[in-house]
């Protein structure tokens, strides 16, 4: 007796879900999704205490001062981000 082979579409279809789902528990997954949160939480502090440096820089300085450090500031966002 010979078994029936399954058609392709089942095979990879199978294949594709244990690709997926290799080496993750539901458990894992929670607690990546609660890290990934501080982690962004911390990122956005971080780059609210830093807005502010240029914010309260803006009554003392001068304006070519100010547009510097604004352009300044924008470059290191960017850099972040890309990062």
């Amino acid at each position: 007796m010979s078994a029936a082979t399954p058609s392709p579409e089942q095979v990879l279809r199978s294949l594709f879900w244990k690709l997926l789902f290799r080496g993750r528990a539901a458990q894992q997954a929670g607690a990546q999704k609660t890290r990934r949160q501080i982690g962004l939480g911390i990122t956005l502090f971080i780059y609210a205490a830093i807005g502010l440096l240029p914010a309260m820089f803006a009554f003392s300085a001068d304006s070519f001062i100010f547009a510097s450090s604004l352009h300044g500031f924008t470059f290191m966002f960017a850099s972040l981000t890309l990062a």
